[in-house]
């Protein structure tokens, strides 16, 4: 009687799960509020966590009101919300390029990672537009490009390589239980869980400056940086090329980068090659100016070309 009752109970809650997830699938593209979408996927998400709802391995899922899919893991946290409603991570960020992004433009995406944000741009800028692509873990960026190729992407080319300030090899430590985590900078390895970092692979860096020339842009030229510290270097390799560059979007975290003074020698750069820095408000409109002093915690800083 009680094995009964067990199997009863436990078939009850795989049902429940299972009609958890059809409703979450229905109702995750209808949720126009960043709240609202994140209330769900964080209170009823972690109660689908079991393989036989879903599976822990990157899955295709659409775009919101995009011709698209885009590869998510249920089980990686900054999935949770691109995987049920179709939309990046970062809601700021998802806002500011389906707004501000048109048809014929060039993107450049450093630090793919899985190729979400590289997807999401390719479809805004259309086959007239340019996307390019660099992710240094090479499994990562052939999945990418084979992803971006099945769904003929052509405007989307993939670099398997690191971009920094000189040509060569550098050490890439790669995460093994979030790969988008992996990172170029010890002080990254040093700040997180070091038995995450488990796996080592030279990988060739290269500056952006030595692949870009103004041939290969269209229309407005956007940049987003996403590179775990690594993000001064890469702007260095990049200085010739920032002239192209009417807006950037660069993820700052101070204690990767040696707190106040990594982020003061970033903004100087910036500063330096004619950008100002400004907060995304939550509807990805530009917000207030930034000062150095504001970013205390991992932040996506907008940086605009002075008129």
């Amino acid at each position: 009687m009680v094995i009964l009752i067990t199997h009863f109970i436990s078939k009850t809650k795989f049902l429940i799960k299972k009609l958890l997830a059809k409703c979450l699938t229905i109702i995750g593209f209808k949720l126009y509020k960043p709240s609202y979408r994140s209330w769900i996927c964080h209170r009823i998400h972690p109660l689908l966590l079991d393989e036989k709802i879903l599976q822990n391995q990157l899955i295709k899922r659409p775009l919101y009101k995009l011709p698209a899919t885009i590869l998510c893991n249920p089980y990686v946290y900054t999935h949770w919300i691109p995987y049920w409603c179709g939309r990046l991570h970062d809601y700021r960020l998802d806002e500011y390029l389906r707004h501000e992004l048109k048809y014929g433009d060039t993107v450049i995406d450093v630090g793919s990672h899985v190729g979400q944000v590289t997807v999401l741009s390719a479809c805004l800028v259309g086959e007239e537009g340019h996307v390019y692509s660099f992710e240094a873990n090479k499994e990562l960026a052939n999945t990418i490009e084979q992803h971006c190729d099945k769904q003929g992407l052509r405007q989307v080319i993939v670099y398997p390589i690191g971009l920094g300030s000189r040509e060569g090899k550098e050490t890439f430590y790669i995460n093994q239980r979030h790969l988008a985590n992996s990172t170029f900078s010890p002080i990254v390895v040093q700040t997180k869980q070091k038995g995450s970092f488990l796996k080592t692979d030279k990988v060739i860096i290269q500056p952006g400056d030595s692949i870009f020339t103004p041939d290969k842009f269209s229309g407005r030229v956007f940049l987003k940086i996403d590179v775990e510290g690594y993000e001064l270097e890469t702007l260095k390799g990049l200085a010739k090329t920032l002239t192209y560059i009417d807006h950037a979007v660069i993820e700052v975290t101070p204690e990767w980068i040696k707190g106040n003074i990594g982020v003061a020698l970033l903004f100087s750069f910036m500063h330096n090659h004619d950008f100002v820095a400004y907060n995304l408000n939550e509807n990805g409109q530009i917000g207030a100016r930034l000062n150095l002093e504001s970013i205390k915690q991992q932040t996506n800083v907008l940086f605009i070309r002075k008129n």
